[in-house]
């Protein structure tokens, strides 16, 4: 399991798991997903605060915690949507979400088990990136962050040795 916070700049792309995936405080469903890792490493301090005590209160202990995390977790209250960064890499501007959607960009995810499926099963990496915003309603009005996370991305993907193809991005703007 790898984990590493890659600093591009302005631009932070959080790095957790065994394939590249990230965590970004911007919707509901990405606070969850961040809340639930923060609670695995509580669980997981707690666990070991507990680990001499006996084995049947800690199977007790990791039973209920687990099944309130993995509970949960079931359902998104809204989509999950993502860009390929092969995709990303060839822009030149900030697009909206509309118009990512209107164009069949964007690739959407209902459930963490889509999301575990269209990531685990197929050997694909979805990033989550973030960054502030230089203007009040664009988060870029002159590309310049587009540019640093196009290079970071690029940089990522020699480090890694991933296809652009096989890795897909959250951004605010555009998912």
């Amino acid at each position: 399991v790898g984990f590493g916070p890659f600093s591009y700049g302005l631009v932070t792309v959080l790095c957790v798991g065994a394939r590249v995936a990230g965590l970004a405080l911007h919707s509901p469903d990405t606070v969850s997903l961040c809340l639930a890792a923060v609670s695995m490493l509580a669980v997981a301090l707690q666990w070991k605060a507990i680990w001499r005590a006996d084995f049947v209160a800690r199977k007790v202990f990791l039973q209920r915690h687990f099944a309130e995390m993995f509970r949960a977790m079931q359902v998104f209250h809204y989509p999950l949507h993502v860009v390929c960064v092969e995709k990303f890499l060839t822009m030149d501007r900030w697009y909206f979400h509309e118009e990512l959607q209107h164009d069949g960009v964007l690739k959407s995810m209902k459930t963490p088990r889509d999301v575990v499926s269209f990531t685990l099963n197929s050997h694909r990496a979805i990033l989550f990136i973030s960054h502030q915003w230089f203007g009040l309603s664009h988060p870029d009005p002159e590309n310049e962050k587009l540019h640093i996370i196009k290079a970071a991305l690029q940089q990522l993907c020699q480090q890694t040795g991933r296809s652009p193809k096989n890795m897909y991005i959250f951004l605010d703007y555009m998912s």
